[in-house]
């Protein structure tokens, strides 16, 4: 599970996997690796290819920028893409490490914070975002988890960490 607050030519963007900016679609994607090797050859997670994460059903989790992946234990690197309605190009940003625990039903990896300009026209996109950070809201990712799991689910908080970029 994250949380994912972003800003874009300094306006702070409401449900940032799905949201609308000076009339144009704009979504954010997730890559994750699997760098621990648990995925399996063939997996997605494997070559890092883009996920959509899932969306928790209550609509104030969701425009506060919640989301989780279904995900096996080990350890992961993540990266997001962001991409403006009609534009193909894609930024991507440094990525973060994280461990998902066998120990728990669920793993709140941190709320991560992204600041981007975007001076794109309508003949060419062009971008660029800050070093993304991560905050620890442990306390609020508890009770989303809680709305999520069953009530006797376990979780557990293991902040990402800069890893560098994503190969």
């Amino acid at each position: 599970m994250l949380r994912l607050t972003a800003r874009i030519n300094n306006e702070v963007l409401d449900s940032p996997f799905s949201v609308h900016l000076n009339h144009n679609k704009l979504n954010f994607f997730v890559r994750i690796r699997d760098v621990s090797g648990t995925a399996g050859y063939y997996s997605p997670l494997t070559s890092g290819d883009r996920m959509t994460p899932k969306k928790p059903a209550n609509s104030e989790d969701l425009k506060s920028g919640w989301v989780y992946l279904k995900l096996t234990p080990g350890q992961y690197q993540l990266a997001l893409d962001w991409l403006a309605e009609g534009l193909t190009t894609f930024k991507q940003t440094a990525d973060l490490q994280f461990t998902v625990s066998p120990d728990s039903a669920a793993t709140y990896i941190g709320t991560i914070s992204l600041s981007c300009v975007d001076t794109s026209t309508a003949f060419s996109a062009h971008r660029t975002c800050d070093t993304p950070t991560v905050g620890d809201e442990s306390a609020k990712a508890a009770d989303v988890i809680r709305r999520l799991l069953p009530p006797d689910a376990t979780s557990t908080t293991s902040l990402a960490t800069a890893a560098g970029f994503f190969h």
